[in-house]
């Protein structure tokens, strides 16, 4: 079992470092989209990594300016893939990151949990026949074209958008696919990923169909695993934690998480700040760490919360 890496990242090179050095130090494969719309010089990122000789390989993909709401960030995902294809690389997962992600086991651990599943772990909604969006528009991101940016062009996407319901379109998914929602963050199998890139080369006509979706990373991996993969081979449990207020922001950890992340039961965390450098690291750590000495560590950790509790006894 192997799992490589995809991340999709924005940050500079010294806040992505300790992701980074964690997972390819655990002598695994990373496959890094860094948007071209920082201008950030990928090689000042290789070039900044210190890593054992026993490391994985970093390779990059080909940039692309990422927009939210836009293709353009399922194109990075699918550049990474590509990559992976281009590369001869042999993971038998892929497991999706963002540069704010960080390990909270070692990846080792995650590899011996998914050595029998034998399935993809993404969320899949039927978004026909279930309502997934809890505020906004959810048919329409795939029934009307999309041409303008809902945060930077709004009145003209509410203008299109209502120009198109008057005139009554109503855009039907290629290859009669079943339309299916869920969260961006996924880890897939290699045969899974496999029949998506090869249905995108025998069909054009499906890239070009998403790009004029709305916020198709909710959107596009999901209906291709809701449409090609049996069901009983779907497991919608996330492996990385993440989790939202009710305005839709995203929780974010800082240092004095760590005990809380220790004890985490799934295997990433996002969003981590990137000011909490001590907590980067700590985690960092994790990555290439064997079972046992992960063990070793949260007994070692348990023990000394006992002594902190009976301290404020």
């Amino acid at each position: 079992m192997k799992i490589g890496f995809v991340i999709l990242a924005h940050e500079s090179p010294d806040k992505l470092k300790p992701l980074l050095e964690g997972l390819l130090a655990s002598g695994r494969n990373v496959f890094l989209h860094h948007d071209a719309g920082t201008g950030t010089d990928t090689s000042e990122i290789q070039s900044s990594l210190d890593l054992p000789s026993e490391a994985g390989n970093l390779y990059l993909a080909d940039r692309v300016k990422v927009e939210w709401g836009e293709w353009s960030i399922v194109k990075a995902t699918l550049n990474c893939l590509r990559k992976a294809v281009e590369t001869q690389d042999d993971s038998d997962y892929y497991f999706l990151l963002s540069g704010s992600c960080m390990p909270v086991k070692p990846v080792k651990f995650l590899e011996e949990s998914l050595k029998d599943e034998g399935v993809d772990y993404i969320e899949t909604v039927n978004a026909e026949e279930n309502r997934w969006i809890t505020q906004g528009i959810q048919e329409e991101r795939w029934e009307l074209f999309h041409f303008f940016n809902w945060r930077s062009q709004q009145w003209r996407f509410d203008r299109s958008l209502k120009l198109q319901q008057k005139l009554g379109v109503k855009r039907k998914l290629p290859l009669s696919h079943v339309a299916h929602m869920g969260s961006q963050w996924w880890c897939l199998r290699r045969s899974t990923v496999e029949k998506i890139l090869g249905l995108l080369d025998k069909h054009p006509e499906v890239e070009r169909f998403y790009k004029r979706t709305w916020v198709p990373d909710e959107l596009f991996f999901q209906t291709m695993v809701g449409n090609l993969i049996p069901k009983e081979e779907i497991v919608a449990r996330p492996l990385t934690r993440y989790s939202f207020n009710s305005w839709g922001i995203p929780r974010v950890y800082y240092n004095d998480d760590y005990p809380e992340l220790l004890a985490e039961n799934r295997f990433f965390v996002r969003k981590v700040s990137h000011r909490a450098v001590e907590l980067k690291n700590k985690l960092s750590r994790l990555a290439p760490m064997s079972v046992d000495e992960y063990k070793e560590l949260l007994k070692n950790s348990e023990q000394e919360l006992e002594v902190l509790r009976n301290d404020i006894k």
